[in-house]
């Protein structure tokens, strides 16, 4: 993992020095010399995130997935103040935003969508299931009810032959 920090250190070490050095000429050039050195340029810098995008794949897939989980975890810990922050952040600005009946709209409708596509499929499907069960049990009840009917007379002979022992 360290390999492919370093690797992203020197993509973002080159892209800032040739923003620097394109910076610093950008005074000298007119839009001819800015287009043919774009030309130029364009190859040079697709050939060298390409190759660095290869070199991250193939760094990510020689690395054991117990060490790339144990140092998301890690990481993991280092972003949380930044994403705490970030959230605060959102949750303020949507708090001072006068606009935020439209974002009230969207989430609105969102979960409209959501609740049309997700639950109610869901909520019948369950609504299926349980009619079914309930089919089931019905039929168990009634034939509790049909064998109880069958044999009353055993079923009385053995109440009151209980409730005789528990008089004497």
């Amino acid at each position: 993992m360290k390999r492919v920090l370093k690797y992203l250190f020197v993509v973002a070490v080159v892209v800032l020095a040739g923003y620097g050095a394109v910076k610093l000429v950008s005074d000298q050039l007119d839009a001819y010399r800015g287009k043919k050195a774009e030309q130029v340029l364009h190859p040079f810098v697709r050939g060298a995130a390409s190759a660095a995008r290869e070199q991250f794949k193939q760094d990510l897939t020689n690395v054991p997935a117990a060490r790339l989980e144990q140092e998301g975890e890690e990481l993991g810990r280092k972003l949380y103040p930044f994403t705490k922050g970030f959230v605060k952040g959102q949750i303020e600005a949507f708090r001072a935003d006068p606009n935020k009946a439209e974002l009230q709209q969207r989430l609105r409708d969102a979960g409209k969508d959501i609740s049309k596509d997700m639950v109610a499929p869901l909520s019948e499907g369950v609504a299926e299931s349980s009619r079914t069960l309930f089919e089931s049990l019905g039929k168990v009840l009634e034939g509790v009810k049909k064998f109880k009917e069958e044999n009353k007379d055993v079923f009385d002979g053995m109440s009151s032959g209980m409730e005789s022992l528990q008089k004497k």
